[in-house]
């Protein structure tokens, strides 16, 4: 148990950071199985400002990991993120990534 009160779940071998993600992984293979959509990522990693340098100094980038990305019949990707509680730094990075991507569906469950 973490902080935000979520547990976590382990289903396909695959450790998920709280019950709901877990739900919605089973949800999105059903969906695969009945060809509702062509498929999805776990975890994937958008970069939304690379590693730079400042007056000597290395500063790391930023980068954003959803929990989903979908990818549906018509070839439209939609990200998916399985929010419980939404922190400072969630809002700040979902922020970048849609100014970024701002031509990508991102939907919160």
């Amino acid at each position: 148990m973490n902080k935000y009160n979520a547990r976590v779940t382990e289903i396909d071998n695959i450790k998920f950071a709280s019950r709901k993600e877990a739900d919605y992984y089973v949800e999105l293979c059903l969906r695969v199985k009945a060809n509702d959509i062509k498929g999805f990522l776990r975890q994937p990693k958008f970069y939304l400002l690379d590693d730079f340098g400042h007056d000597g100094k290395k500063y790391k980038g930023i980068t954003y990991t959803a929990d989903f990305a979908i990818e549906h019949n018509d070839g439209t990707v939609e990200i998916v993120e399985c929010k419980g509680y939404k922190t400072r730094d969630y809002t700040l990075r979902k922020k970048l990534l849609l100014s970024k991507f701002n031509d990508i569906k991102f939907t919160e469950v």
